[in-house]
């Protein structure tokens, strides 16, 4: 049996996690209200180029997805096409972003916003 002093800490300790996952839920909220807004009317069949991401961003993809061996019939000569639509990298995953040269955390982020504005799950 737990004592009522185990009770109030096991409830503290809930309590505390509950706030830092409102407060995580409103960033999360803001940044895709943010990113919403940067992005109006993305769908599926947007193409890469006409989405609304940084250079960086938009360099990776275009350099590096295509030496990933499943997107390989992405290449053209050297350089990713440009009339790929977004819908074409969803299988796309955490670690393969993360494995791409120059790819880092803010990447990752970024390409995860534009992935849920059109419905995707970036898998790990």
């Amino acid at each position: 049996m737990i004592t009522k002093e185990e009770f109030l800490n096991a409830l503290d300790l809930v309590n505390r996690y509950k706030i830092q996952m409102e407060t995580e839920i409103k960033f999360v909220e803001k940044q895709i209200q943010d990113n919403r807004l940067n992005n109006v009317g993305i769908t599926k069949d947007t193409l890469i180029p006409d989405i609304n991401m940084s250079v960086r961003t938009l360099n990776i993809l275009r350099f590096g997805v295509a030496y990933i061996p499943r997107f390989s019939h992405l290449k053209q000569g050297s350089r990713f096409e440009f009339d790929i639509k977004i819908s074409e990298l969803e299988s796309l995953t955490k670690t393969e972003i993360l494995g791409l040269r120059n790819s880092g955390k803010k990447t990752l982020e970024e390409i995860q916003n534009i992935f849920l504005q059109v419905g995707f799950d970036l898998k790990d």
